[in-house]
């Protein structure tokens, strides 16, 4: 009986949109391991991610407002695995989506082959740049317009929205973070907004400060461990500490039934810039 590994990683619109486009350009083949991107070299620092968080919230609330785009960076793995433990086929799949927000309130997803992580074997990888989606969403159909993308900005309000929006138990820290990712990387939100995100997690006793790092895209931040393992895997949340803005997410499998991968390893990484 096969398995297959797959990541952590919120699910954006943009990932729907590529899904097909990807199983149709990256060939499934049998491979002996897995090339995983380095993990990010964290420097700790004192002080708790609760009163780190709060900081990040409240410079967050002073900061800029809603741009007009969102530029997204995605890599995962996807490796299907024998009973045996032996790797059958394995799919890395490099993207980059830029989202524009219409003042209409429609929304248009572009997504082409991304860069490789350094070291990444790229001779079955389609060209970087290469085309692979384009969607165009009504306002109707855009997450702005569902309940969904209407994120209060009062902390107070959000274990209701979670509730409502999403059918999430607001003390599932995981769970919750993955679905108020899945509204900012899909969405503008205002600063209040994602102050509000970051106060929730401040509140979270589950949330732990990695520390310093520098993200993929070259951004100074904070890492913070979102919960605890679920299934040998581990979330993380990238916070920069210039706007207190959320940029990146990365899953890290930390267990030991995989022979693909060696823990711990990155199986998958979502970074954003909003231009």
């Amino acid at each position: 009986m096969q398995k297959t590994h797959r990541n952590h990683a919120p699910l954006t619109l943009a990932a729907c949109a590529v899904l097909v486009a990807l199983i149709g350009m990256i060939v499934f083949r049998p491979v002996a391991a897995s090339a995983t991107p380095p993990l990010m070299e964290a420097t700790p620092i004192a002080g708790s991610a609760q009163n780190h968080l709060m900081k990040l919230a409240e410079l967050r609330r002073k900061g800029a407002w809603p741009r007009t785009a969102i530029e997204l960076h995605a890599w995962s793995l996807v490796s299907e695995i024998d009973a045996a433990g032996k790797v059958v086929a394995s799919n890395t799949s490099p993207t980059v989506s830029s989202t524009t927000f219409s003042p209409d309130g429609s929304v248009t997803i572009e997504t082409v082959v991304g860069r490789p992580f350094p070291g990444q074997e790229v001779k079955d990888l389609p060209i970087p740049g290469t085309p692979l989606s384009s969607e165009h969403l009504s306002a109707e159909k855009s997450v702005a317009a569902s309940a969904s993308g209407v994120l209060p900005e009062d902390a107070d309000q959000l274990a209701q929205w979670l509730e409502t929006a999403f059918s999430v138990d607001p003390a599932n820290t995981e769970e919750s973070t993955l679905s108020l990712l899945s509204v900012l990387v899909n969405t503008t939100v205002t600063p209040a907004q994602e102050a509000t995100v970051l106060e929730y997690l401040a509140s979270r006793p589950d949330v732990t400060l990695i520390g310093q790092v520098t993200d993929r895209l070259g951004r100074s931040a904070l890492s913070f461990r979102i919960g605890s393992d679920v299934d040998n895997y581990q979330q993380n949340l990238i916070i920069a500490t210039d706007t207190g803005q959320i940029i990146a997410t990365e899953t890290i499998y930390t267990g030991n039934d995989r022979h693909d991968i060696t823990a711990p390893a990155v199986t998958s990484y979502e970074a954003w810039e909003r231009k």
